[in-house]
């Protein structure tokens, strides 16, 4: 499957437009890619989160013993 019928098919799928990046790599409001490219930097934001958290209980831990 292309990538032009990924879009179309989500677009049939969600009713909304995939939409198309810009020359900055960024995708215009109101459309799926912009969606599914939020949430991943969310995800992508947690995930840092938890690293840090387990780095910094890792470090305390072992100054403790």
């Amino acid at each position: 499957m292309r990538l032009g019928q990924v879009d179309q098919a989500i677009a049939l799928l969600t009713g909304m437009p995939a939409g198309d990046a810009d020359a900055s790599g960024k995708y215009p409001e109101g459309r799926v890619n912009r969606r599914v490219a939020a949430r991943l930097a969310e995800l992508f934001e947690i995930r840092k989160s938890i690293f840090w958290q387990a780095k910094v209980t890792a470090k305390k831990k072992n100054v403790e013993e």
